[in-house]
Order: structure tokens, then C-alpha cells, then sequence
């Protein structure tokens, strides 16, 4: 991330709790960086340095503008949240046929993307698992 984007705009670390044990995760943020204009935040884990997400926030980009650029092979999923999980600087999520989340997926690639108002897209995450749970956990 550094050799391929430079000194980030700025750059913090928290605690986690996963589990029993309390993990370091580091957030770090860019401008003008990736395929899109706008702000990318890349998620790591602080002990080994791997990269566990990034997330793009394009200024100006469609739903459909985003399909053709990635291309065919995604999947349109709704998700809902989680409500009864409280966990800090988390997604907690679950499949819902008619939750609010709108998500384009391209989950052989690791590639979630937020739909929000009028088509828009909110957010390119490239994740290294699945985003939401497949049901509700707190069911």
C-alpha cells in the first residue's frame, strides 16, 4: 500500500474485540487514489500488516457505470442490519430479501459495491471474506 500509493492522508488504529481476543486493526486513508476519484479507506490488521479490506467512496459513479466496469459474473444481494450486534467500526449485516442495503457483488473477486439513492454508487469494497452473514444472528 505504501510503495504503491505513498504517505496516506491520515492514519489510525483501534481495538477490536474478535472472539475472546482483542485484535489492532489500522485505518488508513487516501485521496485520489485507485480507479475512481474520491477517498479510500484500506482496513489492516495492525500485527501483520495484512490488508483485510479497502473501500472506495467515488465521487460521481452509477450502478451501471460500475457494471461495466467490472462486468458480468455479479450477483444483486439485499442485506439488513444486525441490530441486536453492537461491534465497533464493524458491518454487522445479514441477507435479507428486503433489507435496505442494496449490494452489487462480484464475491468470486472479493468485490462488494454499495448502491444507495438514484443509482448511486456509495462504496467499492475489495473485502477478503464475505461481507454480511447469510442470516440474521441474532435470531
Amino acid at each position: 500500500m505504501l510503495k504503491a500509493w505513498g504517505k496516506p492522508k491520515w492514519s489510525r488504529t483501534s481495538s477490536r474485540e474478535a472472539g475472546e481476543e482483542s485484535r489492532q486493526v489500522t485505518w488508513t486513508n487516501y485521496e485520489r487514489v485507485g480507479e475512481f476519484p474520491g477517498p479510500t479507506t484500506v482496513v489492516s490488521d495492525s500485527r501483520s500488516g495484512i490488508i483485510t479490506r479497502i473501500n472506495f467512496y467515488p465521487d460521481r459513479l452509477t450502478k451501471e457505470q460500475a457494471i461495466a466496469h467490472f462486468g458480468s459474473g455479479y450477483m444483486v444481494t439485499r442485506y439488513a442490519f444486525d441490530s441486536c450486534l453492537d461491534e465497533e467500526d464493524a458491518e454487522p449485516i445479514y441477507e435479507s430479501p428486503a433489507g435496505p442495503l442494496e449490494k452489487v457483488e462480484y464475491r468470486a473477486r472479493g468485490i462488494a459495491i454499495s448502491v444507495g439513492v438514484k443509482d448511486l454508487v456509495t462504496m467499492i469494497s475489495y473485502v477478503s471474506g464475505p461481507i454480511g452473514s447469510a442470516r440474521s444472528r441474532c435470531k
